[in-house]
């Protein structure tokens, strides 16, 4: 299975976005899983909401955090934004992060919630991309676990980029006592 991850401000800037867009539309059609994090930014006004509806309708996986709902949704209420996103795309699994409270895996009317594991964070920067990109590692490299297991690999390779300053993606030698800890529970 192949997967494509669109997100960042690339999808806030025409015309880069209206290009990067039928390019998932392209490889959705041609069977590829897309996986979007919008990754909210204060450009990200009222003319950024139809890219945000197209995305979530082509997405497979949508990950968003607290603190991206409220600005997306322009709303200090991050369930009731969370309610929204959720309804562009209710077929979409949705990683959903809340920094030091963990995360939520959505998928169809089933959740599991995680809360990351007992580290000392350096940094925070960059936590965020960790997380998805750790879930997407565990789908393709595990497509036969269960959601739990995704969940786990996701927060503990959230919490494993919070262990060095910067953004720096780490490694699986970081994220796997992690991910340890946390399926120990």
């Amino acid at each position: 299975m192949q997967w494509a991850h669109f997100g960042g401000i690339s999808l806030a800037r025409p015309p880069l976005s209206h290009t990067l867009i039928t390019l998932a539309q392209s490889l959705k059609q041609q069977g590829v899983k897309i996986s979007y994090d919008p990754n909210f930014r204060k450009l990200m006004d009222d003319r950024y909401d139809t890219t945000l509806r197209q995305m979530c309708a082509l997405a497979d996986v949508i990950k968003v955090s607290d603190e991206d709902v409220r600005g997306l949704f322009r709303r200090g209420d991050a369930d009731a934004a969370l309610q929204q996103l959720r309804a562009l795309n209710p077929n979409a699994v949705l990683l959903y992060t809340c920094g030091a409270q963990g995360a939520t895996l959505f998928n169809g009317e089933q959740s599991w919630q995680l809360a990351p594991p007992n580290i000392t964070v350096i940094d925070s920067v960059g936590a965020g991309d960790a997380s998805i990109a750790g879930l997407l590692f565990s789908l393709h490299a595990y497509p036969e676990r269960a959601w739990p297991f995704h969940l786990a690999f996701s927060v503990a390779s959230g919490a494993a980029a919070c262990l060095a300053a910067g953004a720096q993606a780490p490694d699986l030698s970081t994220i796997l006592p992690l991910f340890e800890q946390l399926i120990s529970n």
